[in-house]
This record gives structure tokens, C-alpha cells and sequence, in this order.
């Protein structure tokens, strides 16, 4: 395959930018379009991925269109790999005629309708040839709308190297007593989230119970902050860098998420970390905790079946361990970044050889 790669976002994530580095030494040409703000930029430019730095104002932004269209035509495109809405719309505008083929990215359940505009510009656009979606549970919903044979699953990878687990934040400094038994819970904090479950879920405990509730990231739900003002046991971190380093405090990771959950990558980051998950049976997360083997799997919308949840992993020492060896061994095997090259090597190729 000696045609050029295309990839397309207005930020990589850490695993998105691995990826497509590994990609690009392994033989086939990356040229990735990204805005100055994307943090991993550097894991391109340093494995030889030649970067274009560009901002997508817009789902429809005349200089956009222009731009990409003038990329594909003078530098042999022949795909097209979009990881954003916004990028994705504007490719298939930029992209018409072309013949280049066009792969989209999708990681979360629902919004997407055919009754939406925007949907035909982007995923229910007819001349899109691949979505990669990053659960089954993910391309089962697209499945009603779009050619089952345009939906293809491909888990986003994480490398354990990332995360040091001898490296902990110090926790006190937030309040947290030493040595309590620490829930963590890694989002942004919105409503389908369900996070305001798992808060209710801490606050019905024995008081009496070391057990205490550690939410990272930005709180975008006003009952959250609501529930967190009154709970000694709560503890509200905000946006934080390093979350690995406050993830290694945690005896437990709890994902509450109420609908919409693609794949959480903080799940993943979690059990790559070797802590016991709790999920909601949402999404794709059931895809990858297998209830009572590697982590327990409970139903949305229950702060009692969270609660329990909760009371079982600090009752019994021995099948926490053991859910946590499991559920790293589940990364390891499952869910690592060698898997995720290859898959999408692999539907390079199949696309090319079209």
C-alpha cells in the first residue's frame, strides 16, 4: 500500500495519535491534520507523521472544505480517516468527487437520527465507506440507520507503560482521610453520566464505613455539586492532569453511567491500572466487565444496586484482588494498542484493495 493516509481531528487522543504513529512506521504514509491545542501532536511529528495544523471553525466552514479538498487532491489521498463531527462534515463536503475513501470515527450511543440534518452530513452521509465504532454496543445503534456492512468495531487500545502505579497523588490535600477506602470516579460530570446515583449510593452507607467517594474531572451537573455541598464523603477534584496518579489511590473505579456510554476510557485506563470496576449495564462497558468475573456490572439508575456494589468489594478483600487481576489481565489481552493497529492497518488495506 503505497497510498496516503489521511487522518483528521481537531485533537488526537493519547492512544488515537500511538496508533497512527505505529501505523506510519510500519509502511503506510500518515498525514494528520490537527489543531495547535491537541496535547499528543508531538507523538506524530516525533515518529516521522508529517502534521498540519488547522482549525475546524465549524460543521460547515467554507476554509475548511477548501483546505481539505486542496489536501486530498494534491497528495495522493486515497483515505480519508475523520475522528471528529466537526472534521467529518466537512470532509464529506471537501471529499465529493474525489473518490477517496472515507472512514469515520464513532464513540458514543445516540445522537444521531435520521430525522437530524447533521447526521446526513456526517455519519448517515451515503458516500462514507467505514465507521469504526468504538463498542458493538456502538454499531448496534448505527445499525438501524446505516449499512451493517459500513459498521465495523474496533476497541480503542491502552498501553499499561502509561501508567505508573507507584506514582499516587496525595489525596489528603482534598480532604480524603488516610487510609479510607477510595471510590474513584473519572468524567465529565453530566447528567447521563449518573453520577448523582453513585453520590446517593456513598451517602446510604453505614456512616461508621471508611468509604469514601473521589469524583475527577469537570462537574457539569448542578445536582451533582448540589448532593457533593453536603456529603462529608464526597470529595469533588475537578479537572486534574495526572489522573492515573489520583486513579492509583483507589481500591474501587465506579462508571454509573445512565445511557449514552460508547466506552469509557477511563474504565479502561482503571483496570489497566489493576483496580476492581463496578459498571453500569450501559453502552459498551458490559463489553468489557463480565459481572462477577473481572468487576461487577449493576443496573443504571440504582443508588441501592451501587450501594451494594460497594459494600461487597469492601467486604471481601479476596474477590476484590481477584477482580482486579482480571481485569488487567482483560487490557492486557483484550484491549491493548497492538489490537487496535492492527484492525485498522488491516481496513486500510481492505479499502484500498477495493
Amino acid at each position: 500500500m503505497t497510498a496516503v493516509v489521511l487522518a483528521i481531528a481537531d485533537k488526537f487522543d493519547r492512544s488515537e495519535a500511538t496508533v497512527l504513529a505505529a501505523i506510519h512506521k510500519s509502511g503506510i504514509p500518515i498525514r494528520a491534520i490537527v489543531s495547535e491545542a491537541c496535547k499528543y501532536k508531538s507523538i506524530l511529528v516525533d515518529s516521522g507523521v508529517e502534521v498540519i495544523l488547522h482549525r475546524f471553525r465549524g460543521r460547515i466552514a467554507p476554509r475548511s472544505i477548501a483546505f481539505l479538498r486542496k489536501e486530498i487532491q494534491e497528495n495522493n489521498i486515497q483515505i480519508a480517516h475523520c475522528f471528529s463531527n466537526r472534521a467529518l462534515s466537512n470532509l464529506n463536503l471537501a471529499a465529493w468527487g474525489t473518490g477517496v475513501k472515507r472512514i469515520a470515527y464513532r464513540g458514543t450511543v445516540g445522537h444521531v437520527s435520521r430525522f437530524a440534518p447533521l447526521s446526513w452530513l456526517t455519519y448517515l452521509n451515503p458516500n462514507i465507506d467505514k465507521i469504526i465504532c468504538i463498542s458493538n454496543a456502538v454499531a448496534k445503534f448505527l445499525s438501524s440507520m446505516v449499512d451493517e456492512e459500513k459498521l465495523i468495531t474496533i476497541y480503542k487500545g491502552v498501553d499499561p507503560s502509561w501508567y505508573d502505579p507507584n506514582k499516587k497523588a496525595d489525596l489528603m490535600k482534598f480532604g480524603v482521610p488516610q487510609n479510607s477506602f477510595i471510590v474513584a470516579c473519572v468524567a465529565n460530570m453530566r447528567p447521563v453520566k449518573g453520577v448523582s446515583y453513585l453520590i446517593r449510593a456513598i451517602d446510604s452507607l453505614p456512616k461508621d464505613l471508611p468509604i469514601h467517594l473521589v469524583l475527577v474531572g469537570d462537574v457539569r451537573d448542578n445536582q451533582i455539586k448540589k448532593y457533593a455541598a453536603h456529603s462529608f464523603k464526597v470529595h469533588t477534584l475537578g479537572y486534574q492532569d495526572d489522573v492515573a496518579a489520583i486513579l492509583t489511590n483507589a481500591t474501587a473505579f465506579v462508571m454509573p453511567s445512565v445511557e449514552r456510554e460508547g466506552l469509557s476510557k477511563a474504565l479502561l485506563e482503571a483496570m489497566s491500572l489493576g483496580i476492581a470496576p463496578i459498571v453500569t449495564r450501559v453502552g459498551g462497558m458490559p463489553e468489557v466487565v463480565i459481572h462477577e468475573q473481572n468487576g461487577l456490572v449493576v443496573p443504571p439508575r440504582s443508588s441501592e444496586e451501587l450501594a451494594a456494589a460497594i459494600l461487597r468489594l469492601y467486604k471481601n478483600e479476596e474477590e476484590r484482588r481477584s477482580f482486579a487481576r482480571n481485569a488487567k489481565n482483560t487490557i492486557d489481552e483484550r484491549f491493548n494498542l497492538d489490537g487496535t493497529t492492527r484492525e485498522t492497518m488491516a481496513l486500510y488495506r481492505r479499502l484500498v484493495s477495493c
